[in-house]
């Protein structure tokens, strides 16, 4: 198992105009999650928009429009810094893409505080070729909003999205991280970094 606390695992079904205090669609806490080939539309929460998990996960092809936060993370909220893996486990996890937020899609989605599309609190964030369109945070990060160390950023683009404050398609703070082959088009942020804030 990749968590002592066990697994759960959600495969190719849609949620839509869900509404709940957390994960509008989905709320996950204390074991590792797996949501593969699921779609979310017009979920709503007040953290969380159409998904809310608070520790380590794994989301592959995914897609999520026009989900609502009235804080944080418009379309996913992920606190996984309370997770506890093995390191052989993690290692293993991360060296063939089985943890993080995979070949998804999230666009038009919204947060009145930070994380337009997405809220993450923890090391080890993985997102590879996900865009992000058109999605909005009152405060910080347009996109994403990034706390922790050791993330990792690939693919994907990041277009028209809109901050409040800082980070207009993302806001991360964090060191040791890595961002690599992705397009930042038409980003806006009132404050700093049009297109990306890195602290």
């Amino acid at each position: 198992a990749a968590s002592l606390q066990g697994t759960i695992s959600i495969l190719d079904s849609s949620f839509a105009l869900n509404n709940a205090t957390y994960g509008g669609g989905v709320y996950c806490t204390d074991m590792f999650t797996s949501i593969l080939n699921c779609n979310f539309t017009f979920d709503s929460a007040v953290d969380g928009g159409g998904i809310y998990l608070d520790y380590g996960a794994y989301l592959y092809n995914i897609t999520l429009i026009n989900e609502t936060a009235v804080h944080n993370g418009g379309a996913i909220y992920l606190n996984s810094s309370n997770t506890v893996l093995d390191p052989a486990v993690l290692a293993q996890l991360l060296a063939n893409d089985k943890v993080g937020l995979i070949d998804s899609l999230i666009v038009n989605c919204t947060a009145g505080h930070d994380g337009g599309a997405g809220y993450v609190y923890g090391d080890y964030c993985v997102v590879k070729n996900v865009p992000m369109y058109n999605n909005r945070a009152g405060n910080d990060g347009g996109a994403g909003y990034v706390v922790g160390n050791n993330g990792v950023l690939v693919g994907g683009s990041f277009i028209n999205n809109t901050a409040g404050h800082d980070g207009g398609a993302m806001l991360w703070e964090g060191v040791n991280g890595t961002v690599q082959n992705i397009n930042v088009i038409g980003n806006k942020a009132v404050n700093r970094g049009g297109g990306m804030s890195l602290d």
